[in-house]
Parts: structure tokens; C-alpha cells; sequence
């Protein structure tokens, strides 16, 4: 598959997006199976964990002038002057649909804690947002502020705060960036001091805001689909891949720990699904994927599967589409070079997420890519439908028939194709921590155009 370079992700959080029964809403079926997979429960909510796009901390006195903007922690500290330390932290909201949305938390990790038992970190919203990581100092920094409320920090953990409010006001206005400012309240204090983790220091613990968009809020897939007609699809009925669809991809290839290899990892099971396995034969390990390369190809469209996740720590598995030109120069024009599109990736590591990434330019240096984590409760359980809205204005992404990200960017604007895979490159986790044979199952793929 590809090189995971995240510029922006997202924290894991236990957050509620209860798989919902599917129902036949009169939508004819195809093969035996649903069209679509729509939720239709309307009290459900859906929680799109938003990662913070800058944080840095700064300290004051002798070090006014510095950046700390590649910290892989945000120090906050009262203490005498040298030795003080505030922290900020922004969001971008360009990616919410609408103007409100039913609640908002910030959620930050508190990495280290000193030897004083507890201290109080006030919580500020600033108004100038145009602050950047890499140049933010003591001297610059905004402080143009708003108390928004306290976090009792008394030891290493998870700490919350509802900015529902405050994330309302900025989706009702222009400028769609929450920035914040970290204090420590404490008494000057050699030991007062603690970190939260930022960005830098991965996904798994970086800051983020939890926003809750309700049922209403969500668009629904059927409705999309009264304008679209059915153009491809693959129901994987029989007992042998269709070669008019798919072939192998990447084959003999060796990714990180494993070796791909179609025809030992890849299946029809003659009950409707593709079954994409990873493999273990002595010390080596085998991967599988497939691809529409060659076979089909389109240009925007609502393209949806239903799958099965994997089982084990080490695999991650994923339905994604890929432009064979992603990596040409010159770099930043995916209208015309095109872009991976992650509909879903997933793996046990987080085994309640899924992550959908924009990447573009290709895997170098010049690498950059966008993207969520979206918690849903039951991901790790049985069938669940992954869609994406490609038009010539945005991506739209879906879960279960719930939106759950929208985008401009990387947006591509030529001919894409499908790609199925499983991978084990240590995204997923140590690959000896698994257990073997581990597989995805996809029920169908579709692809719909405008009618």
C-alpha cells in the first residue's frame, strides 16, 4: 500500500458511534444483498475526533525569543522568569459540515506530571488564530484571551473539557480555527510543571476536539443514491475473483515484514465475500491486494463497500482509491496528478477507529497528506459500509451511512482506481504480537455515478 506518513491525525478516544441495525428502506436489492448500507436509527450520534494542526509551547525570560514548535510536549509551569512555560494549541474546522453541532471536547493527554501532587491549568480561547508552531515564541505569542474553564491535572492521563460554545461561535463565523492557550494557575513552583503530549509526539495521544454531529446533522447515503445510478460493482458471488475486475497488485513485492502474494492471500469464499488474508509459513509473512488498475477507472462518483474488519494486533486493512500518477511533479497539483484516497483503514491497535487520509505528492520528502480518526463502537464487530462522495468540489466520507468528514484537500480532478489490501508494516503493530492466518472480508464493493 503506502508509506503512512500522517501530518494530521488523531487521538484514540472511547467515543459513541453505536452500530445501528440496517434497514430496508425500499431500496431494491442487488445479488441478495442491500444496496446501500444506511443507518436509520436518527437518535444515533457520530463523535469525528479533529486533530490539533499546530501546538507549541513557549517559555519566557532568557528563552523569549525561542521555538518550541518541534516539542513533543506542551509544558505549562509557573515559575520564576527563565522558567515559565505556557502552551498552544489550534484546530481547524474547515472539515465540519454546517453551522453548529451538538457538543465539542477538547481532549488533551498529560504525558508527565512533576513531584507537586496536583496543579490547575486554565484553559483560554485566543481570538487571533494566525499564529504558526514554527514561529510562535513568548514575545509573539496572542494573548488576546477568553477563559473557557480549568483542568485539575493530578496525574499522567486523559483530561477533558466541553468547548462546545466555544466551537459553535466559530462555525457560525468566517474564521474556522480554534486556537487555545494552556496556563498553569499554580504558585511559582520548581516542580509544578507538566506536559501534555502534542502532535509530535504521534497520533496516538495528541491533542484533538471530539465533535458530536447528531443523526439530523448527517447526510443521508439513500439520498444521495435517488440521483446516482449503479455503474460497477463486484458481489463476489462464486468461488473465483473476476479477472475482468481485479488482479493482483504489488505482487512479490516485500513490504516491510511481509511479502505480497495474491494467490496465497486472496479468496472467494462462495458465500459472497472476498476474503483478503495475512499469512505466516515459517518466518515469512504474506500479504494480499488487489486493484481495479487496468479494469476500471472513473472520475468522482459515490464509491461504498461492506466489510469485515481483521481480528489481530499486526495487520492493518484498508479500501482505498489511487492515481497512478500521485507522485509526479510538479508536487501540489492533485487536480491534476491525483491523490490516495483512504475510504478506510484499520487496524487492532486502535480496534474501536477508523482512519480516513487524504495523501498526495507521492511518499518522499514532498509527502502530505490529511486526515481523521473516527470512533465507532462496534467497528470491531461484524459487517459495517464505507463510502466516499467524490465530487469535482469535495470528498465526502461515510460510516454506516453517516458522514463523517468532508474535504477539499488533495482533491483530484482525474481518473482513479480501486484498490482492496491488508499490509504489515508496523502500523498495525509488532507483526510477532498477531495471530495468523488474520483476514478482511468484503461483502460487495459499488461504485455510482450521477444519473
Amino acid at each position: 500500500m503506502k508509506i503512512l506518513l500522517f501530518s494530521a491525525v488523531a487521538v484514540t478516544a472511547a467515543l459513541a458511534f453505536s452500530g445501528c441495525e440496517k434497514k430496508n428502506s425500499g431500496l431494491q436489492p442487488i445479488n441478495g444483498k442491500l444496496a446501500t448500507g444506511v443507518t436509520t436509527d436518527s437518535s444515533t450520534g457520530i463523535a469525528v475526533n479533529y486533530p490539533a494542526t499546530e501546538d507549541a509551547y513557549v517559555r519566557n525570560g532568557t528563552y523569549a525569543t525561542t521555538n518550541y514548535g518541534t516539542a513533543t510536549g506542551l509544558v505549562v509551569k509557573s515559575d520564576a522568569t527563565s522558567y515559565s512555560r505556557k502552551a498552544y494549541v489550534k484546530f481547524d474546522l474547515s472539515g465540519v459540515t454546517g453551522s453548529a453541532i451538538s457538543s465539542a471536547t477538547l481532549k488533551l493527554y498529560a504525558s508527565s506530571v512533576n513531584t507537586s501532587p496536583s496543579r490547575t491549568i486554565n484553559v483560554y480561547a485566543t481570538t487571533t488564530t494566525s499564529w504558526a508552531e514554527g514561529t510562535i515564541n513568548w514575545n509573539n505569542a496572542p494573548m488576546d484571551t477568553t477563559l473557557l474553564g480549568k483542568l485539575t491535572v493530578s496525574g499522567v492521563g486523559w483530561y477533558s473539557m466541553d468547548v462546545t460554545s466555544l466551537v459553535n461561535s466559530k462555525l457560525s463565523g468566517t474564521d474556522r480555527k480554534v486556537s487555545l492557550l494552556l496556563i498553569n494557575n499554580g504558585a511559582f513552583d520548581a516542580t509544578g510543571d507538566m506536559s501534555f503530549s502534542s502532535r509530535e509526539a504521534g497520533s496516538t495521544y495528541a491533542p484533538a476536539l471530539s465533535i458530536v454531529q447528531t443523526a439530523s446533522d448527517s447526510t443521508d447515503v439513500q439520498r444521495i443514491l435517488a440521483n446516482y445510478n449503479l455503474v460497477w460493482n463486484d458481489e463476489f458471488n462464486g468461488t473465483t475473483m473476476d479477472t475482468s475486475k481485479w488482479s493482483y497488485r504489488a505482487n512479490g513485492t516485500v513490504r516491510n515484514y511481509a511479502t505480497v502474494d495474491g494467490a496465497r492471500t486472496v479468496a472467494i469464499d462462495g458465500n459472497g465475500h472476498m476474503v483478503i488474508r495475512v499469512t505466516q509459513e515459517g518466518s515469512t509473512y504474506y500479504v494480499g491486494q488487489v486493484s481495479t488498475d487496468g479494469r476500471f477507472s472513473s472520475q468522482y462518483g459515490y464509491y461504498e463497500c461492506r466489510a469485515k474488519m481483521n481480528q489481530y494486533i499486526g495487520p492493518h486493512v484498508a479500501f482505498w482509491l489511487q492515481s497512478p500518477t500521485m507522485g509526479n511533479t510538479p508536487y501540489n497539483n492533485p487536480a491534476v496528478n491525483g491523490a490516495e484516497v483512504d475510504i478506510f483503514e484499520y487496524h487492532r491497535l486502535t480496534p474501536k477507529q477508523i482512519w480516513q487520509t487524504i495523501h498526495i505528492n507521492g511518499y518522499g520528502t514532498a509527502h502530505q497528506s490529511s486526515g481523521v480518526q473516527v470512533p465507532v463502537s462496534s467497528i470491531d464487530t461484524g459487517y459495517h459500509t464505507f463510502g466516499l462522495l467524490w465530487t469535482d468540489s469535495s470528498y465526502k466520507f461515510y460510516i454506516d451511512g453517516y458522514k463523517t468528514w468532508e474535504t477539499t484537500f488533495g482533491l483530484s480532478k482525474r481518473t482513479e482506481y480501486i484498490i482492496l489490501s491488508t499490509e504489515l508494516t508496523g502500523f498495525g503493530g509488532t507483526p510477532s504480537l498477531g495471530s495468523y492466518p488474520d483476514s478482511v472480508v468484503y461483502d460487495y464493493v459499488r461504485v455510482y455515478q450521477p444519473k
